[in-house]
């Protein structure tokens, strides 16, 4: 299948092609003065310049970015936006999607924080007449030793963030529709997408109404001012599919996307990789105290489909004191 270059630069080759037909026509029946030969080059020579200012810029972006987003409202609905208002969403969408990224990682087996910070997200470009944006998941070196981890690595914050694109689709009159979990089944990764499409999402204060939000995988989706606010409500305190009840030990640390947010790692005697937690409120001042330590939390989880504990919602937190415990750890 052509990509969407290939197939820009083939009408800007077809029209090429038209002009020196009629430059050839003229030069064997006419003359270069004549007026309907002027006026044909002139409608052709317009084409070409639409095609290489507007067409093949857009199209590098479909094609190269992972997320194309475009922005509609008064600070965006003219030939030349407001530069604060690019570089304001441009510098949005980067950040929540770094953080999304940083946020995964913890989440994920034999994946270093280092390689994470070696893998953030591109801007791609900006698209003249209203704002359009393109944005990408720099690819991993060809050059490294570890290229089949890192390639699993790209694939897979990738295809979290193209999520953000899955959203809308979801999105009812005044709430989320449950048959997300059975889209994005892993809940530790929904929450965190979600998180990260509310702040992308436009606020009435932005003078933007509406982001259009497409992914490679060719999902295609709005973000509106109420999506922002049925967003809001929805990741104040996630909501779990499947409760279960339990208990866990590890080492809590705190989470890079989401407020009242922390991840439980180096979990003891489970084969857990970690636990997104969502923490509520009146345990913020005890959250802050127990980051980096040994903690026991309890609570109700969702389980991913292989019935790992991934999304737990915490009722209580208590540090370990157990030297057996704290030696399991070393």
């Amino acid at each position: 299948m052509a990509s969407r270059i290939e197939i820009i630069e083939e009408k800007a080759a077809f029209i090429h092609e038209q002009m020196l037909n009629l430059i050839r026509m003229n030069e064997k029946f006419g003359n270069k003065s004549d007026k309907d030969f002027i006026g044909a080059m002139n409608t052709y020579q317009k084409r070409l310049h639409k095609i290489y200012a507007e067409e093949l810029p857009l199209a590098k972006m479909k094609d190269n970015s992972d997320l194309l987003i475009r922005a509609i409202g008064v600070n965006a609905d003219h030939e030349q936006p407001m530069l604060k208002t690019v570089a304001s969403l441009a510098e949005r969408m980067r950040e929540n999607l770094n953080k999304l990224t940083r946020s995964i990682s913890p989440m994920m087996k034999n994946i270093s924080n280092h390689k994470i910070a070696e893998t953030p997200w591109v801007f791609n470009g900006y698209a003249p007449g209203s704002i359009i944006m393109g944005f990408s998941l720099q690819s991993p070196s060809t050059d490294s030793l570890t290229i089949d981890c890192d390639l699993e690595l790209y694939r897979i914050l990738s295809t979290t963030a193209q999520n953000i694109a899955v959203i809308p689709s979801f999105l009812e009159e005044e709430k989320l529709n449950d048959a997300l979990a059975e889209v994005i089944t892993d809940p530790a990764i929904r929450d965190t997408v979600l998180i990260a499409t509310h702040n992308i999402s436009p606020s009435s204060r932005s003078g933007l109404h509406t982001i259009e939000v497409g992914a490679k995988t060719g999902e295609y989706g709005d973000l509106t001012n109420k999506s922002r606010m049925i967003l809001g409500q929805e990741i104040k305190r996630p909501h779990l599919v499947k409760k279960q009840n339990g208990s866990f030990t590890g080492v809590l640390e705190s989470a890079d996307l989401g407020k009242e947010r922390a991840i439980l790692r180096n979990i003891i005697e489970q084969d857990i990789a970690a636990i997104r937690c969502f923490v509520p409120i009146e345990l913020s001042s005890q959250l802050k105290a127990c980051f980096g330590e040994l903690v026991t939390i309890k609570g109700e989880y969702e389980a991913d489909h292989n019935g790992k504990p991934r999304l737990l919602n915490v009722n209580s937190i208590q540090k370990s004191n157990s030297k057996q415990q704290k030696l399991k750890l070393q």
